[in-house]
């Protein structure tokens, strides 16, 4: 909660380095991929470049999901969600 809001108040270098941290200690205790749980969640981890580290953590982004398969939903296809463990 506390990189969240410190997110949301724009403090961006303190949320990343404790985004960093938080994932550092995911990776200790052997975590499979990332939830990205929260909306500010997402922008946070893309603004701190920590996807794009090679150690990173294969990210799940639900808010980028739900807008996929609302696009999909409107056009009538479903594609983006198929194949998916979600």
């Amino acid at each position: 909660m506390r990189e969240i809001r410190r997110v949301k108040a724009g403090r961006r270098q303190e949320s990343c380095a404790g985004l960093q941290r938080a994932l550092e200690d995911l990776r200790r205790q052997r975590a499979d991929c990332l939830l990205l749980g929260c909306t500010e969640l997402p922008i946070a981890f893309k603004q701190s470049q920590l996807g794009a580290r090679s150690e990173a953590l294969p990210t799940i982004d639900p808010t980028d999901l739900l807008a996929r398969a609302c696009v999909d939903a409107a056009r009538g296809s479903g594609a983006s969600l198929r194949g998916k463990t979600v």
